[in-house]
């Protein structure tokens, strides 16, 4: 699923590129997966985790790939009582910091002088 998450957020930046064309920067994508199964969730949460290198070889080729998170949330019977702790919310540095990003960017069609909305 990280693999497919970072598919999505490539196709949604190379959209985002076609209608700004004169974009010099990305805006960010904040990637949240909500999963639930009687299992739980069991595979990687990191793209980097999905590149075998070998321990030779790791710390040469580690700047070249991609690194990239995505927020989980998982509804499972077990992991779910622990639901507020791990919420978006409580990222909540991030959403009020793509809020100050987006709005203080020409690209995203508006903008305000405090980066407030």
């Amino acid at each position: 699923m990280i693999f497919r998450m970072g598919v999505y957020m490539m196709r949604r930046w190379e959209q985002f590129v076609r209608d700004h064309p004169n974009a010099k920067e990305l805006p960010p994508i904040f990637p949240l997966l909500i999963h639930h199964s009687d299992t739980g969730w069991t595979a990687a949460t990191a793209f980097q985790d999905l590149v075998v290198t070998g321990p030779d070889l790791q710390s040469e080729l580690l700047p070249y790939i991609p690194r990239f998170e995505m927020r989980l949330i998982d509804l499972s019977e077990g992991q779910a009582s622990d639901l507020r702790a791990r919420s978006p919310r409580s990222a909540g540095w991030c959403s009020g910091a793509c809020r100050w990003r987006v709005t203080t960017h020409a690209w995203c069609g508006r903008s305000t002088a405090s980066g407030a909305q």
